[in-house]
């Protein structure tokens, strides 16, 4: 069997939708959530105070911010496009992308910016944990809710996307 057919007899057919679900589910949910609050947060970083911590919290956040930007506009030019492209290629019985294609080095780039961003967001939880209450309080729940948001994202890629986008490209599973 040549090495496309043996990749397309791997993947079932009901499965060739799911990573546009997911997709769609991540951009519309997760990506529109950072996009909305990532500013509103940075707003509210400036009222912390100008000690050492509060700075260190404002400059890990803007690091942050502009470190999810960019991720987000990776996933949504690069690595989205992609896995859509073979589940369609699939759906028509097309030929897929060539083993591979490419896909392993955008999905490592992203586990770790993934890592990355987990543990900056662990960091300024814990300055801002620390805060007086009347500086850090309002903040807590705020930044709890974003670490709960990113942390089922990155659950989604890591554990079901991108699962899925290595059988899709024909990348062995270790």
């Amino acid at each position: 069997m040549e090495p496309e057919m043996q990749r397309a007899s791997r993947i079932h057919p009901a499965a060739t939708t799911r990573g546009r679900e997911l997709i769609r589910h991540i951009v519309v949910h997760h990506h529109a959530y950072l996009r909305r609050t990532l500013p509103s947060l940075q707003s509210d970083l400036e009222g912390i105070g100008s000690d050492s911590q509060a700075l260190e919290a404002r400059r890990l956040f803007l690091d942050l911010s502009d470190e999810l930007a960019l991720h987000l506009e990776k996933e949504e030019r690069i690595l989205f496009p992609a896995v859509e492209q073979m589940e369609r290629e699939l759906e028509n019985g097309t030929a897929p992308l060539p083993p591979g294609c490419g896909l392993e080095g955008p999905i490592a780039q992203m586990s770790f910016e993934h890592q990355n961003a987990l543990a900056a967001l662990g960091r300024l939880l814990q300055i801002v944990a620390g805060r007086p209450a009347a500086v850090g309080a309002p903040l807590g729940p705020r930044f709890t809710e974003l670490a709960d948001d990113l942390r089922e994202h990155i659950r989604l890629e890591e554990e079901e996307l991108f699962p899925l986008a290595r059988r899709l490209a024909g990348i062995e599973l270790g």
